[in-house]
Parts: structure tokens; C-alpha cells; sequence
């Protein structure tokens, strides 16, 4: 063979050896966009479970925010700005990261966990004020916000079959009026269709909600944002923003049982919300701008193991930095569900950089949780721990941690009040960061209230508390015969479920809460049933 055919032949071989590497280099590289962790081959691409030691190379989308006087730059094509969800960015393949249980989370395993009394007066001051903001329908999912000047909003919708529609209301009553006269309160009514309604307040005290129903295929549930900056008693005023749907159908019924409180403003009151998509997939749904446009909302994938929990759903809240934080009931590796503290403080569309730190174990039956930050982020949570065996369960517990809150052993907790007294509590701080709990009172039956003055942090904390509205006071209100053709033998009303709390600058108490009323009627084979159902609202100066 010539010299010249030989060299003609090595430099065909080189070509072909290049083409083979190209081709290796490509099989193994991942979607910048897709958030996955590039791993060697053999594993599949999914974000290592926290604690997880080892060398991780994440690509990230790229973000620019304009400044003053620069361009403002274009978004890249890649990202749609609709939330269609994507197989991109989709989490099924993403592996599950679990909390770790901590022995000293469990309550019966440490003495700082034993139930403490609690001194309960029975009446802390009684309501100052109290009225039924609807008394011609049935009237749910009430939720209270008090802004800077003392005005108190409240929103709830018409609870029922959704045959005609449930409308969502807004409701706003001055602070310098009395809130117990319905006179005073401006109410306009938004859409229909609407199962559930958050309500939050920007800085300014602009009433922003997310509204939750079943689209009109009947095949998915929608998830709206609605907005006013001024005179919000005026329909005209309102925006309103599709943001997504969801095909996980969730039970209505159980959403007027439980709170949701998966909807927050953050530091810079941009919305923010949690939701499950379906089985297997969960996201973290936010807008920065003009959020009453569709095209402004972004999402990005969360642990859907935080919905595990069918009864309950998670609590949102943001430091502020910004920096989310969420509490829900996660599996741990005993099997075992535990209420547990979830952070992130950057490259939160990463499932990497979350935390989880199991608290304490769920029980059965009825259970509920609240997650507050102090003014210097500290967490605050109140937890009604259901049944529990073995172990003094069917208590309330408050929960706190100062520093290094993503280690187990940095959290304490006590019970507050007796065993089995106070059920859908909710938890609010004042300006001084002192704990101020509204709650269904079981026994007495009604509206409770607790709080804590001194050393709330501590084993020496004094809770003081009670019965601030009995059930029995509704009964005198509002009369309600029953229905022709039963023979009643009584007919009454149970108050104070789902309150939801707010204080003014000053530390007094408004609550708007959920009253339901049932007759006992005997042989006509109506029994027991609920023939109302009907949103309260409660003030009084703090105690």
C-alpha cells in the first residue's frame, strides 16, 4: 500500500472515532431545562434524597430581570409561558425524598413532650360583636385578614350543589364603623363556580384570593387569581386571572371540612400557591408581574409526597427574604406519617434544595396544623394531633424553634389546654410575636380563644383561655324550624369550626368562622342532617 492510500485511510479512521465520541457525548447529556440531575449511566436521572453525599452537576433555565436602563430581555422559547405541563419538567421520575424520623420528635418518648395544663378561664372577654354575614344561603370556607388601618376583609362562598353556581363573596367592613351592624359591611359578589377561597392582603391592604372549583367539563378543577387595588366592594374593580386546572379531583366535601392555607403572598406580595396536578405530580405555582394576566404565571415541580395526606393539605408561608416555607404530613422511613418542616433558601426549582425535618407523628381522626414565621422567621406551628396509640394523643400542640431549625433537635413543644378541647385550631402572632390561637371549642361547644403573654417558648409558659362564643348563643340569633314533615326533637347549632384568625396592629381579635346547624327529627326518617350552613364573624378587643 502507498504512503499516500495509508494516510488517506488514518485520517477516514480518525473522522469516524470522532463521530462515535459526538454521538456518546450526546446520548448522555441532559435537557438544560429540565431540571434533571446528570448522573453516570445506570442510575436514572432523578434528584438525590436529602442527606445524600456525592458530586451533582444541575443545569438550571436561565432568568434575566432587567434593570434600569437596560433592554428588557426576551424569554427564552423554551419556556411556554402557559402552565401545560411539560415531560420536561415533569417530577414522576424524581425520587421521593423522605423526612427522617428523629426520636425526639415523638411525644411520648421525651418528657418535654407530656401534656401540660394550661389555665383555661372559661370566658377570656366574650365577643364585643357577632353577626352571620348571609342568612339567605348556605355560606362556607371563610377566610379573615385585618390590614394596617383596621379594616377587616373577609371572603366565603355559597356552600352546596353546585347546580346554579357558587358564587364567591368579598365582604369589607371599616375600622372606624361597628362590624356588628351587617349595615356596615360593602359585599359584591365575583364568579361562580367556586369551591374554596384564600384570601391574602398585600402590604397596601389590596385583597388578593385564589379560587378553587370544577371547570365546566366537570374533568378538572381550576385554579383562579383574582385582584383589586381600589374600592373592592365594586364588581368593576375585580380582575380576574385563569391560572391553571388540575386533574387531581379533589373531594369538595372534605375541602369545606379542612383548611387550605397552600396560598400566600411573599415578601414582595407576589403570589404564590401549592397544588397537586395528579397522582404523581405536584408544583409550586408563582407570578412576579402583572399577575393578573395568565401569560405571567410560571411553575416548577415540589415533592408531590407533600399531599399524601388526603385530609389535610400543606401551609404556605414565605420569610422575608422571600424564602418559602411549608408544613405537611410526609411519610418517614418507619412507615409512619410525621407533620413536618420543609424549607428551601435557594434554587427552589431544584427538589435537591429542599429540606424536610419531621416533627412529631400524626394520629387519627381529626387533625389540623398552622405554620407562622416570626418577624425574624422563626417558625411557629400549632398542630392538633388526633388519636394516637400508644401516648397521650387528642391534644393541641404548639411548636417552636429559634435557630437551626432544619435539625429535629432544635424544635421544643407543649400541649395547650386540656385533652380533646380545642379541634381546627389557627394560629396568628401580634407585633411582639406572642402566640394567639382561635379554635373549635369541643367541650363547652363553640368559639375558642388562647393565648400566651410570657415565656411562650418555654416549659414555664401560662396559656390562658377559653370559650369566647358557646354554640348555644347562635341558637338565640338564629332561629331555624326544621323542615316540614319531621318531627323535630331538637334543633341547634355547632359554632367555631375552620376559624379563621386576624389581628389588627393593636392585637385585637377578628375571627371569621364556619357555623353549621342540625336537626334531630324523629320517625319520619329524616334523623340527623344539617339544614344550614353559614359563615360568622367575631371580634373583640385582645385580652
Amino acid at each position: 500500500m502507498s504512503h499516500r492510500n495509508l494516510f488517506i485511510m488514518m485520517i477516514v479512521l480518525v473522522v469516524i472515532a470522532l463521530i462515535l465520541i459526538a454521538s456518546t457525548v450526546t446520548a448522555q447529556a441532559t435537557d438544560p431545562i429540565s431540571l434533571s440531575v446528570i448522573q453516570p449511566l445506570g442510575n436514572s436521572l432523578a434528584a438525590p434524597a436529602p442527606g445524600v453525599t456525592g458530586a451533582y452537576t444541575v443545569y438550571l433555565p436561565l432568568v434575566i430581570r432587567s434593570t434600569a436602563g437596560a433592554a428588557t430581555p426576551t424569554r427564552t422559547p423554551t419556556r411556554t409561558p402557559t402552565l401545560t405541563k411539560t415531560a420536561t419538567r415533569t417530577p414522576t421520575k424524581t425520587a421521593t425524598p423522605t423526612p427522617t424520623k428523629t426520636a425526639t420528635r415523638t411525644p411520648t418518648k421525651t418528657a418535654t413532650r407530656t401534656p401540660t395544663k394550661t389555665t383555661t378561664p372559661a370566658t377570656p372577654t366574650g365577643p364585643e360583636g357577632a353577626l352571620f354575614l348571609n342568612r339567605t344561603i348556605k355560606t362556607a370556607s371563610a377566610s379573615a385578614a385585618v390590614d394596617a388601618a383596621g379594616g377587616f376583609h373577609l371572603a366565603y362562598v355559597k356552600y352546596g350543589a353546585m347546580i346554579n353556581g357558587n358564587q364567591v363573596y368579598y365582604a369589607f367592613c371599616a375600622a372606624t364603623v361597628d362590624c356588628g351592624v351587617s349595615s356596615n359591611w360593602g359585599t359584591v359578589i365575583l364568579i361562580d363556580r367556586v369551591w374554596e377561597v384564600q384570601l391574602a392582603l398585600t402590604s397596601a391592604g389590596h385583597p388578593r384570593l385564589l379560587l378553587y372549583g370544577p371547570s365546566p367539563d366537570w374533568n378538572t378543577n381550576f385554579f383562579k387569581y383574582a385582584a383589586c387595588d381600589v374600592n373592592c366592594t365594586n364588581s368593576a374593580n375585580w380582575t380576574i386571572a385563569d391560572v391553571t386546572t388540575s386533574a387531581y379531583l379533589r373531594n369538595p366535601v372534605m375541602d369545606n371540612a379542612y383548611f387550605g392555607r397552600y396560598f400566600a403572598l411573599d415578601n414582595l406580595d407576589r403570589p404564590r400557591f401549592l397544588y397537586q396536578d395528579t397522582y404523581t405530580d405536584a408544583f409550586f405555582v408563582y407570578c412576579d408581574t402583572a399577575c393578573t394576566s395568565a401569560a405571567s404565571w410560571w411553575k416548577y415541580p415540589i415533592n408531590v409526597a407533600i399531599f399524601s395526606d388526603v385530609y389535610t393539605y400543606p401551609t404556605l408561608t414565605f420569610t422575608s427574604l422571600g424564602q418559602p416555607r411549608i408544613t405537611a404530613f410526609m411519610r418517614g422511613t418507619d412507615a409512619k406519617d410525621y407533620l413536618t418542616y420543609i424549607t428551601c433558601d435557594t434554587l427552589c426549582n431544584n427538589l435537591a434544595s429542599w429540606t424536610y425535618t419531621a416533627l412529631m407523628e400524626r394520629g387519627s381522626g381529626h387533625i389540623s396544623f398552622v405554620l407562622r414565621l416570626t418577624s425574624s422567621g422563626q417558625p411557629r406551628l400549632v398542630f392538633e394531633q388526633g388519636t394516637i396509640s400508644p401516648g397521650p394523643g387528642n391534644y393541641l400542640w404548639y411548636w417552636w424553634c429559634n435557630t437551626g431549625c432544619t435539625v429535629g433537635a432544635n424544635w421544643a413543644g407543649s400541649s395547650v389546654g386540656t385533652q380533646g378541647q380545642a379541634e381546627d385550631a389557627n394560629l396568628a402572632l401580634d407585633v411582639l410575636n406572642r402566640p394567639r390561637i382561635a379554635f373549635r371549642s369541643m367541650s363547652p361547644d363553640g368559639l375558642g380563644y388562647f393565648w400566651c403573654d410570657t415565656n411562650c417558648e418555654s416549659a414555664s409558659a401560662t396559656w390562658l383561655g377559653g370559650l369566647v362564643e358557646p354554640s348555644s348563643d347562635l341558637d338565640v340569633d338564629w332561629v331555624i324550624l326544621p323542615w316540614e314533615g319531621c318531627s323535630p326533637t331538637a334543633s341547634y347549632w355547632y359554632g367555631g369550626k375552620r376559624p379563621s384568625l386576624a389581628l389588627d396592629t393593636s392585637g385585637n381579635v377578628r375571627i371569621g368562622y364556619v357555623a353549621s346547624h342540625l336537626v334531630e327529627a324523629f320517625p319520619s326518617g329524616c334523623s340527623i342532617y344539617e339544614d344550614k350552613r353559614a359563615v360568622r364573624f367575631v371580634f373583640f378587643n385582645k385580652p
